[in-house]
Formats: C-alpha cells, sequence, structure tokens
C-alpha cells in the first residue's frame, strides 16, 4: 500500500524490516518486484534496499547485475557520509554486509584466498555481539577454507557459524552449513 500510494520512506523501511523473513519463505521474487518499483534515485538514497537486491540477485546466480549494483552502493554509501549526519553504527554495519557480499562474489569466482582474507578482515572488526554478520562471515570463511584444503578450519569455522545461528534455527543457511560439514567430513574420512 505504502508503494502505491508512493509513501517511499514508509515503504523502504516495510522492505527492510521485512526482507530477512520474506527471503526465508522464499519470497525473493516479490521483493524484487518491489525494489525494482522505486525510481534508481530513490533506490540510491537508501543502500540497504539496494543491497537486498544485492542478494537477490546473487540468489539467482546473476553476478553480472550484482556487481555493478555493489559499486552503485559504494557510490551511494560515499555520498552519503559526505552529506549527511552519520548513524556511525549502521553505517559500519552496512559497510560489513557489503563486504560479506563482496567475499561471497570472490568465492563465487574461485578467489577463494581473497574471499578468505575479507572475511578474517570482517570478523577482526564486528563487535562481539554482532551475531548475524558473524554467522555469516564465519561460514563464508569455513567454505573458503574447505575449498583451499584446510578441512579442520573450515569445519571449526562452519560449527562456528551454526553455533550462531542457534540450533533451532532452520534457515537456508542452516541446511548450506550442515550439507558442507557433511562433504567436509566424508571428505576427511
Amino acid at each position: 500500500h505504502a508503494l502505491e500510494a508512493n509513501v517511499n520512506a514508509i515503504a523502504v523501511s516495510q522492505i527492510i524490516e521485512s526482507d530477512e523473513h520474506m527471503m526465508n519463505q522464499g519470497h525473493a521474487m516479490i521483493l524484487a518486484r518491489w525494489i525494482d518499483t522505486f525510481s534508481p534515485s530513490t533506490t540510491k538514497c537508501y543502500p540497504q534496499l539496494l543491497l537486498i537486491r544485492v542478494h537477490i540477485y546473487l540468489r539467482q546466480g546473476d553476478y553480472t547485475s550484482a556487481l555493478p549494483l555493489l559499486a552503485t552502493i559504494d557510490t551511494s554509501m560515499q555520498l552519503m557520509a559526505q552529506t549527511s549526519p552519520l548513524d556511525m553504527p549502521n553505517f559500519l554495519l552496512l559497510q560489513t554486509e557489503i563486504e560479506i557480499v563482496r567475499s561471497r562474489i570472490l568465492f563465487q569466482q574461485g578467489e577463494y584466498q581473497q574471499s578468505k582474507l575479507l572475511c578474517q578482515q570482517v570478523l577482526g572488526s564486528l563487535p562481539v555481539d554482532e551475531v548475524k554478520l558473524r554467522a555469516y562471515a564465519s561460514m563464508r570463511l569455513g567454505l573458503c577454507s574447505l575449498q583451499l584444503g584446510d578441512f579442520t578450519a573450515g569445519i571449526t569455522q562452519i560449527q562456528k557459524a551454526l553455533q550462531l545461528w542457534g540450533r533451532h534455527t532452520i534457515q537456508r543457511q542452516t541446511a548450506e552449513g550442515h550439507s558442507a560439514l557433511a562433504t567436509a567430513y566424508s571428505r576427511v574420512g
């Protein structure tokens, strides 16, 4: 309704609030449709909205659309930093989330060492209580370690990600984590 009424600020906040739940429920294309109804000038004002769109592209395996959008997010973030007072903790968390997405793209391009280094930097800079982003970074770090042949480190990092997500959490990420662990244990014997 907010989209139809052209009340962008409300529409954007509702999309951002419902993002994780809708993605986990398999409604990524609905989110994409909503985001795509905004004008480019509007979406540039909301880097988080663009980042959600990047996540949708990555789920679809569309890296050619995700990469330029990441560049747009970088430009948008720099512009925000120069022109308006920042909510520094949220700004830094958004930058961290962008770095995790970059590491995912590097991973998909076969650049496992660069992806691993980026995740290590992210984990070094994240507050201890930022569980969600730490879990994503640990998972990617574990997957990189597995690809680089370091099964012990890979298993440790994936287990850490699963612990952070919690044992009662049922999400796509936890399924991927358990699948990666099964593969790693199989390789180790």
